[in-house]
């Protein structure tokens, strides 16, 4: 048994001791530093609603304040140790003692036997061993400041444990929120329920909480409140793209419903998100996206009918929703979304609906087109149309893309007739001047010449005068001279001969137009009445120069 037992026993409690009071007091300093840095992250947070980067910024100097903390008083306990010898010369310099512990714990080692003389080494070690017992190796120490350091910390403890306790709310919501959470502090009012043009938004979200709104589509709010309703609120908006801000009033429902409050707002032009207030409360931020309506690009072409005589096809300016085509014009389609993708495509005729189908685009835009075999190959009637089209968004245009197909007004044939007299014997043979002309084309021109005798008979005749060979292109004017021999009908005066002069188009599969002549009246008579007919003629032409020579000369006027 060693004879410094008592001794190295007492020097070892004086060692923990004095390691009780450095990692008590460097503990108890880091958890003052981690309390107090939550008090002071409490009354920031819980004042100013910090934003997620300002908490995570307070997380980050948290970390650093706790981290210097533990570098500055627990990371220099590990490096410091204390041994006996170094105890004992502690006890040395506060009892003013010569260096006898120190060497009596070194002669007692298993090495001393080597040192020299063991008669000296034993009697040091019988010396203190013999008045070590009565030596006070505690003199001089101080439990300082561990006490007044765990006081501090139980009380820091204990107040928090108390906050929670009173504050349940309050504190839930710091620690949340602390570690980055998106928890809300308890407020006198509460936002229940947000709706936004029908959809249900929740008031708090951990995740970034976007809707999506079609372009022009007005916005509507209605918020629901419970606990210290308030008398209105306020929206707050930030757009996206100009950084500014606006607020929207949020007012009582007009149905009375004190808790609900509604707010309107014109269409959005650009991106924003939005914060409900009413009283103390206030939501999350929610993300309002405006979705483009699709942008179509619809071209027609009109492939006119083969009477027509075109080969060219007709494009219909960009942007036309009413336009005019032949009857029995084909029409094509090819449309395109300018600004997203479509998802489908129909032409609505009426009742009938027709599915277009893609075909892919140089410009990597996708054209949609008629399928083969459409109504629209071959136009017999007026049609209205709707073209519906839905894109990736589920979007339609507004309004929606309609219009009207009218026919496109192909003349009947103009024709005139004319002869130098409308006297005639009942054998000559009168010339008649014809002119025709056609939008399209002339197939036939001929005349029906009605006979009405003096004794009250009366006879048609239909006389073809002009038709276009067939196999060639049909000519738009025809100009031509016929006569018309009257022996065959053996007329006598007193007769009358009225002639029509008809054209006929040629519009191919399609029924004819036919146009006609004011009719020509001629009046059978004898030599004497050709004369009488001859003068009365000159006397009308006289008249006629007569009036025109007064008014070049200005002579005209009242006589006095």
């Amino acid at each position: 048994m060693s004879r410094l037992a008592t001794l190295r026993s007492r020097l070892s409690s004086l060692r923990t001791a004095r390691a009780t009071v450095r990692w008590g007091s460097a503990l108890a300093g880091v958890l003052l530093c981690v309390f107090g840095f939550w008090l002071l992250a409490f009354l920031l947070d819980w004042s100013t609603q910090l934003s997620f980067a300002s908490r995570l910024v307070l997380l980050l100097a948290f970390v650093a304040a706790v981290t210097a903390a533990v570098v500055r008083w627990v990371v220099p306990q590990f490096r410091q140790t204390e041994s006996l010898e170094k105890m004992a010369l502690l006890v040395e310099k506060q009892h003013r003692i010569d260096s006898d512990l120190v060497a009596a714990l070194e002669f007692e080692s298993p090495q001393a036997a080597t040192w020299g003389s063991s008669r000296l080494t034993n009697a040091v070690v019988d010396y203190v061993a013999e008045f070590s017992p009565g030596l006070n190796v505690f003199e001089g120490f101080r439990w300082r400041p561990l006490p007044q350091l765990v006081g501090a910390t139980v009380f820091a403890l204990l107040t928090a444990v108390a906050f929670a306790i009173v504050c349940p709310g309050h504190a839930s919501a710091f620690w949340n929120r602390f570690w980055l959470g998106g928890a809300h502090y308890p407020t006198r009012t509460q936002l229940v329920e947000v709706t936004i043009n029908g959809d249900t938004i929740p008031v708090f979200h951990s995740e970034p909480i976007e809707l999506r709104l079609p372009q022009g589509e007005a916005i509507r709010i209605s918020v629901t409140c419970s606990g210290e309703v308030p008398r209105e609120g306020v929206v707050q908006v930030q757009g996206q793209q100009t950084r500014g801000w606006n607020t929207w009033s949020l007012t009582p429902d007009p149905s009375g419903k004190g808790d609900l409050f509604i707010a309107t707002a014109p269409t959005l032009t650009e991106d924003v998100r939005v914060w409900i207030t009413a009283g103390d409360a206030s939501s999350d931020p929610i993300q309002l996206t405006v979705m483009a309506l699709p942008i179509l690009d619809v071209q027609w072409t009109i492939t006119p009918p083969a009477y027509a005589m075109k080969s060219d096809v007709e494009t219909v300016p960009a942007g036309a929703r009413q336009f005019a085509v032949l009857q029995g014009s084909k029409l094509s389609a090819h449309v395109r979304c300018l600004n997203k993708s479509l998802s489908k495509a129909e032409l609505h005729l009426g009742d009938q609906r027709i599915g277009l189908i893609t075909k892919s685009s140089s410009d990597g835009h996708t054209v949609w087109e008629l399928p083969p075999g459409h109504p629209l190959e071959s136009i017999k009637e007026p049609l209205a149309f709707t073209l519906s089209v839905v894109d990736q968004d589920g979007l339609s245009p507004v309004p929606p893309w309609s219009g009207q197909i009218r026919l496109a007004a192909d003349r009947v044939p103009r024709v005139i007739a004319a002869v130098q007299s409308k006297k005639i014997l009942p054998t000559a043979k009168p010339k008649i001047v014809i002119a025709a002309i056609d939008d399209f084309g002339l197939k036939q021109i001929r005349l029906q010449a009605t006979i009405s005798r003096a004794e009250g008979e009366s006879t048609t005749e239909n006389l073809v005068v002009w038709s276009h060979p067939a196999g060639e292109v049909p000519p738009l004017n025809v100009k031509s001279e016929t006569s018309f021999v009257l022996s065959p009908y053996r007329l006598s005066k007193g007769d009358e001969l009225r002639v029509v002069v008809f054209a006929e188009d040629d519009r191919g599969e399609w029924p004819s137009q036919i146009g006609q002549s004011e009719p020509l009246i001629f009046e059978v008579t004898d030599r004497n009445g050709i004369l009488a007919g001859l003068l009365e003629t000159d006397q009308q032409s006289a008249k006629q120069l007569d009036a025109i020579i007064e008014r070049e000369l200005g002579i005209g006027g009242n006589k006095r």
